[in-house]
């Protein structure tokens, strides 16, 4: 396909209110409205009792987010507020309580107030079906419709639309879909105060009673449970605040409203403590509210557009992977670097490369623009991920320039003044730290860690959402994602749940397909997600234990040699001068200047070599079903080589080796100069040995600083029981679906269901530990930290 998907995520608002709206007050609620869309933008909201000053009620600035209005289009509130936003550019889409056609014969249209008022009801939803298109409309499913047919569901719908109670309970249910994956509900009724207590019709059971007080009370209190197919969350608190616009019902005596204003802002209060901080608490929601419309904000202001069709790539079998050594690794960025290098140079003479547009093979359009809106924000988790990568390593040269600077500054002999460029590059040390500290500073203000963080765990939650999707469990990631983590987390939950619905799509399509398909459908499940995650876990595993290896031996050598050097100042110290200039001296005669250190390398280079090439054909050995060989023996004893006496042995090597470049160019060449002359060496000696015994022990502290705040040792844990988790899972999954296969060919219908049964809770509980696992991640490593809500006080 050409055309891009709009890879953005979208702000939600509901819709409740009376269909019989008071003509006296109708124009002051279309104002209202007005106002409350405009707001979303950068409109200024109209005052309430605890948003008095300007600044509190300015707009939210939601510039490039799409915004998506939920209405039933019943007659009355629905309605006005569905014209109204889309005069404003805003999507109007349409959960009903049943389906369009039947709709239109329930009692919300057809009265017994005359046809004349029938038609002219039907006229203007048909009107407004038109103006939305009928593709956005959708049935809102109850938990008792789950697991019915076509044919049972279509029967129990026609029977529903004729009897009160039942047709009262779909309204609800529709109600309660909409307060529950809106992001602020806006209810047009005469409830006068948040706490006024909700009148039930006499002859409906709890659940059928279908008001807008009803609906205001779920939003504001939690959902409703056994209506909708929904998980009920741990927090309601992230429906978001409820607009109530005062209007009473037709037919009721106009009266001033009973609060300040005709607009409330109530909001959730499941971490309010009664009475109690009132203002302060309200400021800090209306806060948090904007908080969360700017991350929204930011995130779409960012997000690029993604052409290619992404679903396909989700459900591919990913390559079995392979161990690869450092030698292997470096080869393969040389060579990808010259093949870049050499297309370059190609489209730089002969422009271009014209592709044609590959044909359409996604699922649907829904999981598709899932799947590009994951690809979008993995982009943007690449993007922050590399700036922060760059500034870990700029403090890291910065921090051993500014050790080694401050050495030469310290230590280098010199007869008289300290030089001019000494000075200099001692201050241009201390900057360039001062300016990592800045760039940091900056990086935490415009939020780069929390961005980089956030981004993952969005695109981790599109990933588990887009595979329970394709398999048909109809289950929501934000219900089972951080929820012990609110606040700067909450927009997304939001963001899953907004892409997402209406989630009872997934089960309606699955169940359409035969069985084959069904077992097609979860082998691409299991090859695209438990088999990609394998692989990704089982490479991040292994180049995370070669990267800290690395790291540690590097570390390791450099406090060896560092202690070697103390050793020689120590032996400096309790000598006689004269001994131990004619000891260094004994040692260092008939040895070259440079030639111990060209050994040392000559050696560290070749011992290397060694040990890739015996690691390479041991892979190839295991991975490839040969037969152990002298390969393989020798690898494994290799293997010791990551013990701490080797290192201590490679450490005392390299000493030695600088030993004899400092005693061919700091020492006589005699053992017996003048007395000034050897106390003169001395020093000098004494100056560079001390220097580079310092900046030794300092590039350990750097290797060891990296690890420790890379989270080195969590993370190859991490990785490793990621690992195990997806190999066990996958050999499961293929498990029950060869057992599906069989099941299929004998024809038991029973043992299929069983089967797909099985393999649909396997994936659900797969990836609500994937989900955790990110959760505790997301965690652990966020620049900020994020904090229950606690109530002010």
């Amino acid at each position: 396909m050409s055309a891009a998907f709009p890879s953005r995520l979208p702000f939600v608002i509901g819709i409740t209110g009376h269909m019989d709206i008071h003509p006296d007050r109708e124009s002051e609620v279309k104002e209202l409205l007005v106002s409350i869309f405009s707001w979303l933008r950068q409109g200024q909201l109209p005052a309430t009792e605890h948003l008095t000053k300007p600044k509190e009620r300015e707009g939210l600035g939601l510039d490039n987010t799409p915004i998506i209005l939920l209405s039933s289009l019943a007659p009355g509130a629905d309605q006005i507020a569905a014209q109204i936003a889309m005069s404003k550019g805003i999507e109007v889409r349409g959960p009903l309580p049943f389906p369009h056609p039947l709709y239109r014969e329930a009692s919300t249209f057809i009265r017994g107030d005359g046809q004349a008022q029938n038609d002219k009801r039907l006229q203007d939803y048909d009107d407004l079906v038109q103006r939305i298109c009928e593709n956005q409309l959708f049935h809102v499913l109850m938990a008792e419709d789950i697991g019915l047919t076509k044919d049972e569901l279509k029967a129990r719908l026609k029977a529903d639309l004729s009897d009160r109670t039942r047709r009262n309970l779909r309204y609800r249910a529709a109600g309660e879909y909409i307060s529950a994956h809106c992001d602020i509900l806006i209810a047009i009724c005469g409830q006068a105060t948040e706490t006024e207590a909700v009148v039930n019709a006499p002859t409906l059971p709890p659940l059928a009673q279908a008001g807008a007080q009803h609906i205001v009370h779920s939003h504001l209190h939690g959902q409703e449970p056994g209506i909708l197919p929904l998980e009920t969350a741990l927090s309601w608190a992230d429906n978001g605040p409820v607009f109530r616009i005062y209007c009473p019902k037709k037919g009721t005596p106009p009266s001033n409203p009973p609060t300040p204003t005709s607009l409330a802002i109530w909001h959730p209060r499941d971490s309010a403590i009664p009475e109690q901080f009132e203002e302060q608490w309200q400021k800090r929601e209306m806060e948090s509210l904007r908080q969360f419309a700017q991350h929204l904000e930011a995130v779409n202001r960012e997000l690029p557009n993604i052409a290619e069709d992404q679903s396909p790539g989700l459900l591919k079998t990913p390559k079995t992977y392979r161990p690869q050594t450092t030698l292997e690794l470096g080869w393969a960025a040389i060579v990808s670097f010259f093949t870049r290098l050499w297309k370059g140079l190609i489209s730089l003479f002969s422009g271009p490369e014209d592709k044609p547009n590959p044909p359409r093979n996604h699922l649907d359009l829904r999981l598709e623009n899932m799947a590009r809106l994951r690809r979008a924000v993995t982009k943007l988790n690449y993007k922050y991920d590399a700036r922060i990568k760059w500034l870990s390593t700029a403090f890291l040269i910065a921090f051993l320039f500014a050790v080694v600077s401050l050495q030469l500054f310290e230590n280098l002999p010199a007869e008289g003044p300290i030089p001019a460029w000494r000075s200099a590059l001692f201050i241009l040390a201390a900057l360039s730290v001062i300016g990592c500290y800045a760039v940091r500073g900056w990086f935490i203000r415009r939020g780069y860690f929390d961005r980089q963080i956030d981004y993952r765990a969005l695109a981790e939650g599109l990933r588990v959402q887009f595979y329970w999707s394709a398999a048909g469990l109809g289950l929501s990631v934000a219900n089972h994602y951080l929820q012990r983590l609110r606040g700067d987390t909450s927009w997304i939950r939001a963001a899953l749940t907004a892409v997402s619905s209406p989630l009872q799509k997934d089960g309606l399509s699955f169940r359409k397909l035969d069985a084959q398909k069904k077992n097609d459908r979860l082998q691409a499940i299991s090859n695209g997600w438990l088999g990609e995650q394998l692989f990704y876990f089982s490479r991040a595993y292994h180049r995370q234990s070669l990267r800290q290896q690395r790291v540690g031996t590097v570390g390791l050598i450099l406090i060896f040699t560092g202690v070697t050097f103390i050793g020689v100042l120590a032996f400096m110290q309790a000598r006689p001068a004269s001994d131990f200039i004619g000891l260094v001296t004994h040692c260092c005669q008939g040895v070259p200047c440079w030639s111990p250190l060209a050994w040392w390398f000559g050696g560290a280079l070749l011992l290397w070599l060694i040990v890739q090439v015996t690691t390479l054909m041991t892979y190839r050995v295991y991975y490839g079903g040969g037969k152990p060989n002298c390969c393989v023996k020798f690898s494994a004893l290799l293997h010791y080589g990551h013990h701490w006496s080797y290192h201590l042995i490679a450490g005392v090597l390299l000493g030695w080796a600088l030993l004899c470049v400092h005693c061919h160019y700091i020492l006589p060449d005699t053992p017996a100069p003048a007395n000034g002359d050897l106390d003169q060496h001395l020093n000098d000696f004494k100056a560079w040995a001390t220097m580079a015994k310092n900046i030794l022990i300092a590039g350990w502290a750097a290797a060891t600083a990296y690890n420790v705040f890379k989270h080195a040792d969590e993370n190859t844990k991490r990785y490793a029981a990621m690992r195990d988790l997806f190999r066990a899972a996958k050999a499961r999954m293929d498990h029950l679906l060869k057992q599906h296969l069989e099941a299929i060919a004998h024809g038991n219908e029973s043992e299929q269901e069983r089967l797909l049964k099985a393999m649909q809770q396997h994936l659900a509980a797969l990836g609500q530990e994937a989900l955790q696992e990110n959760s505790d991640w997301l965690q652990m490593h966020r620049i900020k930290p994020v904090e229950p809500q606690l109530p002010v006080g």
